[in-house]
């Protein structure tokens, strides 16, 4: 009877080696509301379908997993893509395409990558099976299960925009308003009577001026809390302003102010602004806090109080599409040296400025800001001086390292069978939590434990690959010369715009700490720049010794701003002091003032910011500011009652300037 069951499938399931078929079973629902049964379900068909046409010993393999079918970025997906490339599998069988995934090109790539590694793809329901010419099956198989997806979602919408008409349809509880206990309409949902006196003095307060931090600042004060369905505690600024303007506080529901789109690359979905037609509204009295007529006369001041800060003001939004990760240098490569957080675009409402992240929220005193563009240059400018003015190798110096190059082969080797070891230990882990799910069901703690393991492993890849790439090339020591060179080609041709060039500086200047100085003779504070430069991260291989490293890293203070001219013209002043003028006589001030086309002011400053470097035996005009200056007419944003002084962990300034924490605590 077995051997009938296995002439059923031409060609028969056959392993590539020994006489064990190792099988790997993919199964998926979509979301938490559906059948966790639903999985068990799938793997019980897989398995008596495979155990009906091979009657040898089989090794079984299942991958459960619960997300969208339009996800290309799955985990399941990336375990079986590593299975396949890795040969542990001789045959994949799933019940149909969509517990696969539910997209025609994702679906695609998954069985090209399938037939390019010889490993068979059945999917029982479509009757897809790659080692038949079927390709053009399971094409039309992810057409129909993406189709299903799109009818699905628009029968959905329908219903809900039908049901909304009626009253139905209640989308989230802000502040305020109260819902019976299995309440479906709008005649179920009520006012808080505490929340009407607290939502007309928040009105008030916008009608005389306040901001949405104010608003939110007396709301924390009075111990409001935030909703039902909030997931904070306290109030702030984007959550007032999202609960100003939503028209149920006049009594009006709304619903398709917004839709939803695919992301065809990764196949996640985000929201936009739907078209108007798209809107439909309830009016809903007896929701009202606000009289309308005030409602709109509120809403309108503040849109025009607020429309110089909107983005896109004079047409296309310049920020849509583009992702959060990605800035223009020196963005998201400088930290604050009193707090440790991350300088940010935006500083003091000039989108060109940097400025302390920590300080915009009131949790740092540093409130200096910083033009973004102006310290790009001036760090390169710094950095090309620092490289032209390296000396060259000693010769004792250069013949060590290329001793120890030389051997760099054997270190390789020795840390990718390290390496590959622990990744056998690790699949040798991962392989019993799947034993251990096959018969005992699967947990949230063997679920946790897979995801920590697969995290390592992938961690384990990507240095095993930094590895493969460092032995191609056996590393050799540049002269000086050719260090020069590569670092006047990066950065002459200062292209701050270019995200290469970001990873380049970045991986160059991994942290750069901005510390507040003033010159030691008082004045307005400023920002300088402090930063180590490893130029032996130009060269592949090279920056895996630390004698070289250590001996191409610079440390680098950078002055962030044009010096002012007492400190600008000290050294021509104390040249004219030490000389005598025609007459026979020393030059006085005013003399010197003539000769150097400033006012005397300047050059009794500078004398006086020359004696004092004298008496403190130092050859820097500055002082780090190690607490907020006194008397600063500028820094001022510890006085605010709202400043509360939070640092980073671990993070501490020094009064020399000194700078204690991790870099990535932020």
């Amino acid at each position: 009877m077995s051997q009938l069951f296995i002439t059923q499938l031409n060609p028969p399931l056959q392993p590539r080696a020994g006489n064990t078929l190792r099988v790997l079973i993919m199964t998926r629902i979509s979301t938490e509301g559906q059948d966790e049964q639903s999985l068990d379900d799938q793997a019980a068909l897989c398995r008596s379908y495979v155990k009906r046409h091979y009657n040898a010993p089989i090794k079984f393999d299942v991958i459960q997993h619960r997300e969208s079918g339009e996800r290309r970025q799955r985990k399941d997906l990336t375990r079986a893509r590593q299975m396949i490339e890795a040969g542990d599998v001789d045959v994949i069988v799933t019940e149909d395409m969509a517990r696969i995934m539910r997209h025609i090109t994702g679906s695609m790539e998954f069985l090209d990558a399938c037939q390019d590694h010889d490993t068979r793809l059945i999917s029982i329901n479509d009757q897809v099976d790659t080692a038949t010419e079927s390709k053009l099956m399971s094409f039309f198989s992810s057409l129909r299960h993406e189709m299903y997806n799109a009818d699905t979602s628009k029968r959905i919408k329908r219903s809900l925009d039908n049901r909304f008409t009626q009253g139905g349809t209640l989308s989230c509880q802000t502040y305020g308003y109260i819902k019976d206990t299995g309440a479906k309409t709008e005649d179920g949902l009520h006012k808080d009577p505490a929340a009407q006196a607290v939502y007309d003095h928040w009105f008030k307060m916008l009608e005389d001026g306040a901001s949405y931090s104010e608003v939110a600042d007396w709301l924390n004060d009075k111990h409001v809390p935030t909703g039902p369905i909030s997931r904070r505690n306290t109030w702030d600024c984007k959550m007032v302003s999202r609960i100003t303007h939503n028209p149920i506080l006049k009594g009006v529901r709304q619903r398709g102010r917004r839709i939803t789109r695919r992301l065809n690359r990764t196949g996640k979905h985000y929201t936009v602004k739907a078209p108007r037609e798209h809107l439909k509204e309830r009016h809903c009295p007896h929701l009202a806090f606000i009289e309308p007529e005030r409602y709109d006369r509120v809403i309108t001041m503040l849109d025009a109080k607020n429309s110089k800060y909107r983005r896109g003001k004079h047409g296309r939004d310049p920020m849509a599409g583009r992702t959060k990760k990605r800035t223009t240098w020196p963005g998201q490569s400088v930290r604050c040296g009193v707090c440790g957080r991350p300088f940010v675009w935006g500083g003091h409402g000039r989108t060109e400025h940097l400025m302390c992240s920590g300080a915009k929220d009131y949790h740092c005193w540093n409130g200096l800001s910083f033009d973004g563009r102006l310290a790009a240059k001036k760090i390169a400018d710094a950095v090309l001086n620092a490289v032209q003015a390296l000396p060259d190798f000693e010769p004792g110096f250069r013949a060590l390292v290329e001793q120890e190059l030389a051997g760099l082969t054997g270190t390789i080797d020795q840390q990718k069978r390290e390496l590959q070891h622990k990744r056998k230990d690790i699949d040798a882990r991962m392989q019993n939590i799947l034993h251990f799910v096959e018969k005992a069901g699967e947990s949230e703690s063997s679920v946790s434990r897979q995801q920590e393991l697969m995290a390592q492993k992938a961690q384990i890849d990507l240095e095993l690959t930094r590895l493969d790439r460092a032995a191609l090339t056996r590393p050799v020591l540049p002269g000086i010369d050719e260090i020069k060179r590569m670092a006047r080609d990066l950065f002459q041709n200062l292209a701050v715009n270019d995200p290469s060039f970001a990873r380049k500086l970045r991986r160059l200047i991994p942290d750069i700490r901005l510390l507040p100085v003033r010159c030691i003779t008082g004045g307005h504070a400023l920002l300088r720049a402090r930063f180590e430069l490893r130029l032996a991260r130009l060269f592949e291989g090279v920056e895996l010794l630390d004698k070289v490293d250590e001996h191409l890293t610079l440390s680098l203070n950078v002055d962030l701003f044009d010096p002012p001219q007492p400190v600008k013209l000290r050294e021509a002043v104390l040249n004219f002091e030490q000389r005598t003028s025609p007459v026979g006589k020393p030059y006085t001030k005013r003399q010197i003032a003539e000769a150097l086309g400033v006012s005397q002011p300047v050059v009794q400053l500078a004398v006086k910011l020359h004696r004092a470097m004298e008496r403190l035996g130092t050859k820097d005009p500055y002082e780090v500011l190690a607490e907020p200056p006194a008397g600063s007419n500028k820094m001022r944003r510890h006085k605010h009652p709202r400043y509360r002084f939070q640092p980073l962990p671990g993070h501490t300034l020094t009064a020399t300037g000194g700078v204690t924490g991790d870099a990535d605590a932020a």
